[in-house]
């Protein structure tokens, strides 16, 4: 039988908190967001687009159409 004692720790784990600070930039995309004048989109997608854009994380080659009423 094997204690929880027994058991070693792993050598070095990864903890949450180093992999939220990074980010791997992506390949390039086309992105189309239907219902872009929507509340949804301006209040959350929109932003966070323009902050992963600040980050560096989106492609330099990569499209946004946004499409709305």
């Amino acid at each position: 039988m094997t204690l929880i004692t027994d058991i070693a720790p792993a050598a070095s784990p990864v903890s949450a908190a180093s992999l939220l600070g990074r980010r791997t930039p992506v390949p390039d995309f086309d992105f189309v967001l239907f219902g872009a004048a929507g509340d949804l989109a301006t209040r959350k997608l929109l932003p966070s687009l323009l902050q992963r854009d600040s980050e560096g994380v989106l492609p330099a080659n990569g499209r946004l159409l946004c499409v709305g009423r």
